[in-house]
């Protein structure tokens, strides 16, 4: 996998991929089948940091690798500058996360299929688990209508981020307005 005009190319993708979530295995579809990150769920090993509180939704403890902490506090602070609030509610989940999201929906009735094709990431398919991805505040649809959002249209490539789920992607992916990830280019 690698990052190319943002969006996530396949470099050698599977016949076939699967998740096991509560002993049961799952096939993979698309749109993510290729895109699984082959990291261990390993959060010591990726230099967590908190967001500062001032910059988290509800002094949430939210936490993302110290490069993009860094990035997302110069950016929050030079849209503050022009009377913009950005606040996140969610970053790093952990691949344990991600699977207790599956079991807590799949026990209330859902399938797999309908979680997964929702948009909601299979674990180690959610670009949560490297620390780089953001939910901005409203994390809905309905962030697409604030000024923030519209801030980070104009901006946001200045401090390294992009929108992950743009509405013009084409591979299948549900449009995510509120999801912003940093992309690591030098500042």
């Amino acid at each position: 996998m690698k990052w190319e005009h943002n969006s996530l190319v396949e470099t050698d993708t599977p016949a076939e991929e699967f998740v096991t979530i509560n002993g049961e295995t799952y096939p993979v579809q698309l749109p993510w089948k290729g895109h699984v990150f082959g990291i261990k769920d390993n959060p010591k090993s990726m230099d967590l940091v908190k967001v500062p509180i001032d910059f988290s939704f509800e002094e949430s403890k939210i936490y993302v690798t110290r490069k993009t902490r860094d990035a997302f506090v110069r950016m929050a602070n030079a849209a503050a500058l022009e009377g913009i609030e950005l606040k996140v509610d969610s970053g790093y989940r952990s691949m344990y996360y991600q699977r207790q999201v599956f079991m807590r929906l799949i026990a209330k009735g859902k399938t797999f299929e309908e979680i997964a094709g929702r948009g909601t990431a299979p674990p180690g398919y959610s670009e949560h688990m490297l620390g780089i991805a953001f939910d901005m505040v409203p994390s809905n649809s309905s962030f697409v209508k604030t000024e923030s959002r519209k801030w980070l249209e104009g901006n946001a490539h200045k401090f390294c981020f992009e929108e992950s789920y743009p509405e013009d992607l084409r591979d299948g992916f549900l449009w995510e307005p509120w999801h912003w990830r940093y992309t690591g280019c030098d500042t």
